[in-house]
């Protein structure tokens, strides 16, 4: 917090405008370094029942989104 202070203080004294921006995409755009396997729950649509799935990309609600 204090970073954010030094950096908002210094923008003011120069006269400077700041600017914010969220990029909500970022994350899940990552390829994952270990690999993560999925099953499909019960009672969601699947043409080949007892497939396992490889994921290549980092998905909401992974523990290893922040990491990659």
């Amino acid at each position: 917090m204090a970073s954010f202070r030094i950096v908002g203080a210094v923008a003011a004294a120069l006269a400077l405008c700041l600017f914010g921006a969220d990029i909500k995409t970022v994350s899940l755009n990552a390829t994952l370094a270990i690999p993560q396997y999925l099953r499909v729950i019960d009672g969601f649509p699947c043409d080949v029942e007892g497939h396992i799935y490889v994921i290549k990309r980092t998905l909401y609600g992974l523990r290893q989104l922040g990491r990659e």
